[in-house]
């Protein structure tokens, strides 16, 4: 579920690859949004910052969608149970977490796969941007802190926690 930064509209995913628009007051906008290109279960659900595209994850794939509920493109690459998105500052990159194959993978807005970040034999969690959108960075199942830069070369890894960094 996500607010739309401009218009105030609130996004919802639901099975079986629905997704929703509401007004803050509870109302419907139409019925469903859009539906997702692949059937199965959504992972979620991101408006980038300026509420001009919207994205859904499913476990078979990410589509990106437009303000109206139009379909755009459907992301390129691996993207097979993607979850925990998050676009750059410009709205022009999304980095999500592959939920089960030590991976995060970078896709522009226009859902061409940029690249590829592989896990070293463990998970990566919750990746997020800095605010300028030069850097992002990502827990990982092997007590560390990854921070890498936009084109996915790894710039430093904070290690000595004592568990798995997941948020």
């Amino acid at each position: 579920v996500e607010w739309n930064p401009r218009s105030g509209l609130i996004a919802s995913a639901a099975k079986p690859g629905d997704i929703e628009l509401c007004k803050p007051d509870g109302n419907r906008v139409g019925t469903t949004l859009a539906k997702m290109k692949y059937d199965g279960e959504l992972n979620g659900v991101s408006w980038n910052r300026d509420g001009s595209q919207l994205v859904a994850l499913g476990s078979n794939g990410i589509q990106f969608f437009k303000p109206d509920g139009s379909p755009g493109p459907v992301a390129e690459g691996p993207s097979v149970n993607a979850t925990s998105p998050h676009w750059n500052s410009a709205g022009q990159l999304l980095v999500a977490d592959r939920n089960s194959s030590n991976r995060v993978q970078l896709w522009s807005a226009d859902g061409k796969g940029r690249n590829l970040v592989r896990g070293w034999g463990f998970g990566f969690h919750s990746p997020h941007w800095n605010g300028a959108g030069t850097q992002f960075v990502t827990g990982g199942s092997d007590k560390a802190v990854y921070i890498f830069a936009p084109d996915g070369t790894l710039q430093s890894v904070m290690s000595g926690h004592h568990d798995t960094v997941s948020h």
